[in-house]
């Protein structure tokens, strides 16, 4: 099964998750900006969040040599090492007028991977900070359609397995970007192996803990 999406509908889901993550970020205790990410354990808050505002800045920038390695996050965590996290808020909120002209014309499927991305990240400071939400946001099928999208090229029997799972579009996203550990998996039947080794050709990897996220209040 193939997912299309208008180009016009990915800008305004996109433009969604950056809304809901500054207004997430400026709502933060003191000292939150120091937790460790649950499902990004390699990183605080404040260093997820440099990721996400580095990512927006190499595009715009063009800095795209290696993109998606850990050279590439790491330099992007160092750049804004130093920056507050109501400092890297305020950056990705103005990164609104260089960025949109530029997303509202970059082509499928490099499009959704840029919202995959972002999406998945925005829902990993959601569980940094108990604050659930956004659940059914836009975001969520089409961050599901990139990765599925790329499997469906080599293994479409596959696709078929994982999208006839009992499971709602929220649960396979965070399935599908390595959210959930490969116990959680298994218990709804999610083919683990198989969907490892797709994997290993990208920066995720199925968590090696239970992630649980909550319920919006």
């Amino acid at each position: 099964m193939t997912t299309t999406f208008d180009a016009a509908e990915v800008l305004t889901a996109y433009q969604g998750i950056r809304e809901r993550t500054v207004d997430l970020l400026r709502s933060i205790a003191p000292g939150q900006e120091a937790i460790i990410v649950p499902s990004c354990p390699a990183w605080t808050v404040q260093q997820l969040v440099c990721h996400l505002v580095g990512t927006i800045d190499d595009i715009v920038n063009g800095r795209l040599d290696g993109a998606g390695s850990d050279a590439w996050t790491a330099a992007q965590v160092e750049r804004h090492a130093g920056d507050s996290v109501a400092h890297l808020a305020d950056l990705f909120e103005g990164t609104a007028a260089s960025f949109d002209p530029v997303m509202a014309v970059i082509p499928a499927p490099v499009n959704l991977q840029i919202v995959m991305d972002q999406a998945a990240h925005e829902h990993d400071l959601r569980l940094a900070f108990g604050v659930f939400g956004a659940q059914d946001a836009p975001s969520i099928p089409m961050a599901t359609a990139y990765l599925l999208g790329g499997l469906q090229r080599v293994n479409p029997q596959l696709v078929e397995q994982i999208r006839a799972l009992p499971i709602d579009e929220f649960e396979l996203f965070r399935s599908v970007t390595g959210r959930r550990s490969a116990a959680q998996l298994r218990a709804i039947g999610f083919p683990v192996e198989e969907f490892s080794t797709f994997l290993a050709s990208s920066p995720m990897a199925i968590s090696p803990v239970d992630i649980v996220d909550g319920s919006p209040a």
